[in-house]
């Protein structure tokens, strides 16, 4: 199998600044749009070699001060089979009309005007329980949105899930990240929303 040349990357990229019209191109193979504290964005991760690549759906929260893009709410666009797309450029090709399709079906939320808190929030909600590794960045990005979004009710019971979550976490992992108590104490410190708007100012100016 061939690695896409950079021709071939431009026509790919082309295709999908088209389906994408509201984003901008952010760089290689990644698109953002803003809403509100939130950017969505789509990533065309290189796979198998830069031979293929799949399409991702990710957010990006602008309430804290970070010096990247970030990948929160990281999803593969999925076969019929439940496995990620992974796609060649000859497929790309032939069927990016069906790709096309299929990533309107499995993402609605990216061809909105706008996105709702709860959109972003169910977001969070499906992919933190199943995601590798340690989130407890992406899990502090949830309670700072639902804070920033004046939903209070739901925070404290969120809280708790989350920090019954990082208790299940090996010692490393806590030793070297945080414990829950670390990871909660942290949060609450950020929960002010003179703080978040400052950020949000600055995020902005940044991307």
């Amino acid at each position: 199998m061939n690695t896409i040349v950079p021709d071939q990357k431009k026509e790919i990229t082309k295709d999908w600044k088209l389906l994408l019209s509201d984003y901008k191109l952010n760089q290689s193979y990644s698109f953002i749009k803003r809403n509100g504290p939130v950017l969505t964005g789509v990533y065309l991760e290189p796979t198998h070699g830069k031979t293929r690549y799949t399409p991702h759906l990710y957010t990006h929260l602008l309430l804290v001060s970070f010096p990247a893009i970030t990948l929160d709410t990281l999803s593969p666009l999925l076969t019929m089979r439940g496995v990620p797309y992974s796609v060649s450029y000859r497929q790309h090709q032939s069927s990016f009309d069906k790709i096309a399709t299929e990533f309107r079906s499995q993402f609605p939320e990216v061809f909105l005007q706008s996105i709702s808190c709860e959109t972003v929030s169910n977001r969070f909600n499906k992919t933190i329980p199943v995601v590798r590794g340690y989130p407890g960045d992406s899990m502090a990005n949830h309670i700072l949105l639902l804070y920033w979004c004046g939903r209070h009710c739901f925070i404290e019971k969120k809280i708790e899930e989350y920090k019954s979550i990082i208790k299940t976490w090996p010692d490393f992992a806590k030793e070297q990240i945080y414990n829950e108590n670390q990871w909660e104490q942290a949060v609450r410190e950020k929960m002010n929303m003179d703080t978040l708007r400052k950020n949000l100012e600055d995020e902005i100016i940044a991307h």
